[in-house]
């Protein structure tokens, strides 16, 4: 009898992928090398931040390796370690040591709001955000906002303490206290503009936290985040530890608590190793690490890049089917029917009480419902709708100089101008700072020109943006929610015609609107349609409202 061999094939990219994508292993951190100086260093970035490049920057950032690729090969999958050599002052111009101090001096900061002073010794976590020692407390400090990157979750402590800067640089200096400065974009003007221009590359909101370590000193016990984590090495350096997700664990939609070494002993070591000034690791969300100075007097200032905080398929699920289920109960009135008085008194509602009949109309509600999720495409770009507004409320307003026109192009006083005389041509102010959305039966440009270079980094829900879409402004004239400019829906496709027009180029709208006119008049496709009596005007008076709103400039001779 012929014996049958079996021949076993190596695994492909494909069957690594699916032993991922189920949890089974995470592929050791790649480390690929770069000369820090060769592509322009410090200069390029800031050069790319002025002017809003956001594909230029993000080449910089990840290089050697290209920017798509990364995205599309490492995100969510692999730690990677960009080391650089002749990089010592690569992230010049970043939010350093002397940038805390300098903050902490303007005698407006606060403890929680603007820095956080932790360490962790002995295997224990703390929160040092007092000026006087004899109060420091044993609470850990929670994130505080959207796409900020942690550091152990935890209760949180005093807030709103001012800040004595002395005592803070004490507590730095003689007591080995690490600081964690929150958000600096809001406050210095060359992280503005480099997170700025990230949000344009991610297509997410984008956050940051600056974190000063002293020599010989660890601030934060191991945890995870629940965000993507690019770690820019400012000054010093540093030594991290990342470990493998806990197998229920991987790509976490909230942070974890700190776990002790013994919780993380048997957890398979990623990377382990130092980073030095110009480096940069990037950390999917759920990968464990810690990190310590512990070379001689070496002290570290690195800074968090925190992208993708939820931003997954789960929450447009969160949104569409939660919709899904409110319209099923809006037309299915047997449904909101009362339950029997003994629905609670019966302990396991058996078949033929009123409890179980309740209990199998429920059932069959359910059934129904799941049926009627399988025609579920208009829900899911309601959600899309309602991500793409949340993004626009999230992002950091943009820096002048990424604007197209100076912002006295633009504005109520440029709009009324443009009605009271021949109407100017007009252009984008920021491509990518505007969104058509339909809510309804009417439409929102929702865009960031109102938002708040301190409030950026709150964190907005889904249910925030259903409120400012359906209830805040009762008509396409109100005028008074930011982020939001309201049109008839029949508006929706010049306006689409509009915005993608004026995206690279001054165009004239009265033209614009004549040639939209002319080929709806010639459009004999629906005979049956009500008539269309906008005119010119009507069009001219819908782009003034969005130069009103800031986000067309008019051009000025």
């Amino acid at each position: 009898r012929r014996r049958r061999v079996v021949r076993r094939r190596m695994p492909g990219k494909r069957a690594r992928e699916d032993d991922d994508a189920r949890g089974r292993r995470w592929p050791e951190a790649l480390v690929v090398t770069h000369d820090g100086a060769s592509d322009g260093g410090a200069a390029a970035c800031h050069a790319c931040a002025e002017h809003g490049d956001a594909e230029d920057l993000a080449a910089w950032l990840f290089a050697p390796l290209d920017a798509e690729a990364f995205a599309r090969e490492c995100v969510d999958r692999q730690v990677v370690h960009f080391k650089r050599t002749n990089a010592r002052a690569r992230f010049d111009g970043w939010f350093g040591l002397a940038d805390v101090e300098a903050l902490a001096r303007l005698g407006t900061c606060a403890y929680g709001t603007d820095v956080d002073v932790t360490s962790y010794a002995n295997g224990v976590r703390r929160t040092h955000n007092h000026n006087d020692r004899a109060m420091d407390g044993d609470g850990d400090c929670g994130r505080v906002g959207a796409g900020a990157s942690g550091g152990g979750g935890g209760g949180e402590e005093a807030r709103d303490v001012i800040i004595d800067a002395d005592a803070l640089m004490r507590r730095f200096r003689e007591d080995k206290c690490s600081l964690r400065v929150l958000h600096p974009q809001t406050r210095h003007d060359g992280m503005w503009k480099i997170l700025a221009t990230l949000e344009t590359f991610f297509g997410c909101a984008t956050g940051c936290n600056v974190y000063c370590t002293p020599p010989n000193s660890q601030g934060f016990a191991p945890h995870y985040d629940d965000i993507d984590a690019f770690v820019c090495q400012i000054e010093g350096e540093k030594r991290w530890r990342v470990y493998e997700p806990l197998e229920d664990e991987q790509y976490p939609r909230v942070s974890s608590k700190n776990f002790t070494q013994e919780e993380i002993m048997h957890q398979r070591v990623l990377f382990d190793g130092v980073l030095s000034a110009g480096d940069v690791l990037y950390m999917p969300r759920g990968a464990i690490h810690q990190a310590e100075c512990s070379r001689g007097d070496e002290l570290s200032v690195h800074a968090t890049i925190s992208t993708n905080q939820l931003n997954a398929p789960a929450d447009l699920l969160e949104m569409s089917v939660g919709d899904m289920l409110q319209d099923f109960i809006n037309t299915e009135k047997e449904c909101r029917k009362s339950l029997p008085r003994t629905f609670l008194r019966d302990q396991w509602a058996q078949d033929g009480t009123e409890a179980g009949d309740a209990v199998e109309r429920v059932v069959e509600f359910q059934r129904e419902f799941l049926r009627r999720m399988t025609n579920g495409d208009e829900y899911i770009n309601e959600a899309r709708n309602r991500l793409g507004a949340r993004l626009m409320l999230q992002r950091l307003p943009p820096p002048p100089s990424h604007f197209a026109k100076s912002p006295s192009y633009t504005g109520p006083a440029a709009a009324r101008k443009m009605l009271e005389k021949a109407p100017p041509r007009v252009t984008l102010q920021l491509s990518g700072a505007q969104r058509v959305c339909a809510f309804g039966d009417r439409l929102a440009v929702c865009h960031i020109f109102d938002n708040a270079r301190d409030a950026s980094h709150r964190l907005i829900t889904t249910h925030d943006v259903a409120t400012a879409s359906s209830s805040t402004a009762q008509s396409i004239d109100d005028e008074n929610v930011p982020g939001y400019a309201y049109f008839d829906a029949r508006d929706g496709q010049f306006l689409d015609l509009l915005l993608d027009a004026a995206e690279d180029a001054f165009i004239d709208v009265q033209d614009l609107a004549t040639e939209y006119i002319n080929d709806k008049s010639d459009d004999g496709s629906d005979d049956d349609a009500p008539v269309d009596d906008r005119d010119v005007g009507h069009f001219v008076r819908v782009a003034a409202r969005l130069v009103a709103r800031g986000v067309l400039a008019v051009e000025r001779a």
